[in-house]
């Protein structure tokens, strides 16, 4: 038996699955017998199996491709999809010196639905101001959300050294499905206030109205000043003349 053929994703060649010839009952209902494993070489296979007819009874084979198809180059899926042809009935010639040949030629893949990007291409700079003052003392979290923002995973901590908040790099999509990005910035500017012991604060910012962007294209956010004396201050008491409250 030899099959040969080529295999494509998207229009342009793909080489990132893997090929299987499987035996079957009849009907190719139940196809449970591995045969032999296909060798991709690039996106081109041509492999050549001897078949042995180990059963004594009529059997057909197909060809399984399991792959991760997507719209993108950039895009995968949590688990590979599979792709089954059929390769042939049971009229196969019978003979040592005779062979069982099928040419596929260009196989096209099914783009799956479900594809998500696997990391973004993140630019985000910007100056911390408590009030009027340059402020240093945060931490900074970064998450990847759904678009209602209810649903999010922590991406990344950053320790800020001096007073740019300053992100450059991949993001990984641990989502695994369309995220917009969220910015946490931890600090204490509201104890800054005289007489009055506040609660540590958070503020968070969202860079980017939609979903991000996949692809070789960066999502780039340059905030002229970050001022977190916006933030809302709840205090735990307050020191006034007459004492705590």
């Amino acid at each position: 038996m030899v099959v040969t053929g080529n295999v494509s994703c998207n229009g342009t060649l793909y080489n990132g699955s893997t090929i299987t010839i499987k035996e079957c009952e009849t009907a190719n209902i139940i196809c449970n017998k591995n045969v032999s494993n296909v060798p991709l070489i690039g996106n081109t296979f041509n492999h050549s199996v001897k078949l042995s007819n180990e059963r004594k009874v009529e059997f057909s084979l197909i060809i399984e491709i399991q792959h991760k198809c997507c719209d993108s180059p950039f895009k995968t899926i949590t688990y590979k999809s599979q792709l089954i042809k059929n390769l042939q009935s049971d009229n196969f010639k019978c003979g040592s010196s005779l062979q069982n040949v099928k040419n596929y030629g260009t196989i096209e893949l099914p783009i799956k639905s479900n594809c998500y990007c696997e990391e973004y291409r993140v630019y985000l700079r910007g100056d911390i101001y408590c009030r009027k003052s340059w402020y240093f003392g945060v931490t900074i979290d970064i998450y990847l959300c759904d678009l209602s923002r209810i649903i999010c995973t922590k991406i990344s901590h950053i320790r800020k050294v001096g007073i740019t908040f300053y992100y450059i790099g991949y993001l990984s999509n641990e989502r695994k499905s369309d995220s917009i990005l969220r910015i946490d910035i931890n600090h204490k500017c509201c104890g800054q206030r005289r007489g009055v012991n506040f609660y540590a604060n958070t503020k968070i910012l969202y860079p980017f109205e939609s979903y991000l962007k996949c692809g070789k294209e960066w999502n780039i956010k340059i905030y002229d000043k970050i001022d977190l004396s916006e933030t809302y201050c709840s205090s735990r008491d307050f020191n006034g003349p007459f004492g705590k409250k």
